[in-house]
C-alpha cells in the first residue's frame, strides 16, 4: 500500500503486475547495461558453445545441457560464476561463440542479454521473458535459436505454484547439430544492436523521467 510506482524490467514482469490488479501505477523500461564492460566482438563461426551456470543451475537448465553432453561428448562448455575464475561476466562470453541458455525461468535473464552484448548467437528457451529477447533481436530468424519446451509448474514455497518452461534436449541437440560451423554473424550483429538499441544506457535517463513525471 505504500508502493507509488512499479518498474518492470520485462514485459512478463509488466504484464504480472497488472494481472494482478492491485491497481498501483506501473511502467516498463527495459533493464540497461553498462555497454562498455561487454566489448562486441563479431562471432563469424558457430564453434565454441557455451554454458552460464550462473548461481541456479538448476534454474538455468543444467540437466537440459548435461543430457546433450553425454551424448555430444561435452560439446557445450560449462561455466560456473560462483567457482570458475571469472572476474566478471564479459570474460566469459569472450571465450564464446554461442551462449546456450536453456532456462526454465529467468528473473530479467541479465546473462541472455550480456551474451548478446558480447556479440554471441543466443539460443534459450522458447518461453517468456527468454524468448523476446530473441524475438526482439532476431525478428523472422529467431526460430532457429528458440528451443522448444513444456510449461509445467512447481512450488517453490509460495502460496501459488512457479510455472516452469522445461527445454526439449533433443530438440537442442538437433539446433546445436544444424549450426556447428555455420556462418552466424548476421545474428551476432543483430544481438548487439538489439542491446544497444532496447538496453543501453539512455534507458536510465528513461527511468528517471517515468520516476519524476
Amino acid at each position: 500500500k505504500h508502493v507509488d510506482l512499479f518498474v518492470a524490467s520485462t514485459t512478463l514482469a509488466l504484464q504480472c503486475l497488472n494481472d494482478y490488479g492491485l491497481g498501483h501505477r506501473t511502467c516498463y523500461v527495459p533493464m540497461p547495461l553498462l555497454l562498455d564492460d561487454f566489448p562486441f566482438r563479431e562471432r563469424r563461426y558457430a564453434e565454441r558453445f557455451v554454458f552460464s551456470e550462473g548461481h541456479s543451475n538448476e534454474r538455468k537448465g543444467i540437466a537440459c545441457v548435461d543430457a546433450i553432453n553425454a551424448v555430444l561428448c561435452g560439446r557445450i562448455e560449462k561455466h560456473n560464476q560462483d567457482s570458475d575464475p571469472v572476474l566478471h561476466p564479459s570474460d566469459l562470453w569472450r571465450v564464446a561463440d554461442v551462449a546456450v541458455q536453456p532456462s526454465l525461468w529467468e528473473g530479467v535473464g541479465l546473462c541472455l542479454l550480456e551474451a548478446m552484448a558480447s556479440g554471441c548467437m543466443l539460443l534459450t528457451t522458447n518461453a517468456l521473458p527468454m524468448a523476446s529477447y530473441a524475438n526482439e533481436a532476431y525478428g523472422k530468424f529467431a526460430y532457429h535459436t528458440l528451443i522448444p519446451c513444456e510449461m509445467t509448474t512447481r512450488q517453490l514455497g509460495a502460496p501459488n505454484p512457479w510455472p516452469e518452461a522445461v527445454p526439449n534436449a533433443i530438440a537442442l541437440a538437433k539446433m546445436i547439430g544444424a549450426i556447428q560451423h555455420s556462418d552466424i554473424s548476421e545474428y551476432s550483429r543483430m544481438g548487439r544492436a538489439y542491446v544497444e538499441e532496447q538496453h543501453g544506457e539512455r534507458q536510465w535517463e528513461h527511468l528517471r523521467q517515468v520516476i519524476v513525471r
